[in-house]
């Protein structure tokens, strides 16, 4: 498996509180399918155990290569990123591209993504984060945190594998499957259906 190396400037992000809630993870994937020009976003909440949570556009998509370049410490990390290019509709930037992503680490420990561009065959990976990156993290422990002269450059917060696929069932854009609900997520959205039934 490879591994995911995340930039230290996305590091604060992810580790210490960009996504202080599962809704707010949630948001940051629906905010990637806007900045893929998506002109629409589907999300199924597994209702009613919500054990598992996809979220899929008809963006742009992004390539096998695009995505191995992220993985690989691209995420935060302007000196990685290819420049900025012009969004359809007259809309403006919202996010980053990847800690929106990587942020669904609030509602699951692993997910799949599949990807595919008009013009390419696409991939599908499973993503696996670590668990207790935080604690990790302030620890600055040596499996997971690389620095340079003393500082943190990237850290290791997960892995990924590519899968098997057929980009015939797909048409372009992007769908992120979670695996495995925190308990926690599950309350939440609960909890948010039932007070909209009253």
């Amino acid at each position: 498996m490879a591994k995911i190396k995340v930039h230290q400037k996305a590091l604060a992000h992810l580790s210490r509180g960009l996504y202080r809630s599962p809704a707010s993870a949630l948001k940051e994937l629906i905010s990637n399918a806007w900045d893929a020009n998506a002109t629409w976003v589907r999300v199924n909440t597994g209702y009613p155990t919500f054990l598992q949570l996809s979220v899929q556009d008809n963006g742009k998509g992004f390539s096998r290569e695009e995505f191995e370049r992220l993985m690989g410490g691209g995420i935060g990390n302007s000196g990685k990123q290819p420049q900025e290019s012009t969004l359809d509709y007259g809309r403006p930037t919202i996010g980053r591209l990847g800690i929106g992503m990587l942020g669904i680490a609030q509602i699951c420990g692993s997910f799949t993504i599949v990807s595919k561009q008009a013009n390419n065959r696409g991939f599908k990976a499973k993503v696996n984060l670590y668990d207790l990156l935080r604690e990790k993290t302030d620890e600055q422990a040596p499996e997971v945190v690389e620095t340079t002269s003393g500082e943190i450059t990237e850290v290791d917060v997960g892995e990924y594998h590519f899968e098997d696929f057929d980009p015939s069932l797909y048409k372009y854009g992007t769908t992120i499957s979670s695996d495995d609900v925190h308990p926690v997520f599950c309350q939440i959205i609960s909890r948010i259906f039932r007070t909209s039934a009253i």
